[in-house]
């Protein structure tokens, strides 16, 4: 992949309509899925975490999910999903959820993004519990987790 790619899709982050930055998250997650991406990007990309448009956090979750089963991510991103997770609630926090059972193939996930995830199996929505158990059981197939994680 040609690094203008990234370097076009980096500008459409910072695009003024939200949706074009959430377009510009997926087509960067579709590509991270099957080719490595630069760190600058992965770094753009968690601060779109924190974008005002929610489609354009969900899909920096996402594609960052994506990113993460392929190539290491940078651990302020472990970290940056694990805030968006507790930040977010009901059926929002899905993508965040789902990045951090991704990513730990490539990462060790820290205490407090497990925390995040034990947190989101008392969220009101079944979606994102079932979606939080599911990214916990990929986390404890690679990684141990913490005595408090077993007993639930």
């Amino acid at each position: 992949v040609p690094q203008s790619a990234f370097a076009s899709l980096a500008l459409g982050l910072r695009a003024s309509r939200g949706e074009i930055r959430s377009m510009a998250a997926r087509a960067i997650g579709e590509i991270g899925s099957g080719h490595e991406v630069p760190r600058a990007i992965v770094e753009a990309l968690v601060e779109a975490l924190s974008d005002r448009y929610g489609g354009t956090r969900a899909a920096a979750g996402v594609a960052i999910g994506q990113i993460g089963r392929r190539q290491a991510i940078p651990q302020g991103a472990v970290f940056a999903l694990a805030w968006a997770l507790a930040d977010t609630r009901g059926r929002f926090c899905n993508p965040f959820a789902r990045a951090l059972g991704r990513v730990v193939g490539s990462n060790e996930l820290p205490p407090a993004a497990v925390g995040a995830l034990m947190d989101a199996l008392m969220d009101t929505s079944g979606g994102t519990r079932a979606v939080a158990a599911a990214a916990i059981g990929d986390v404890g197939e690679r990684q141990d987790l913490p005595p408090m994680a077993m007993d639930m």
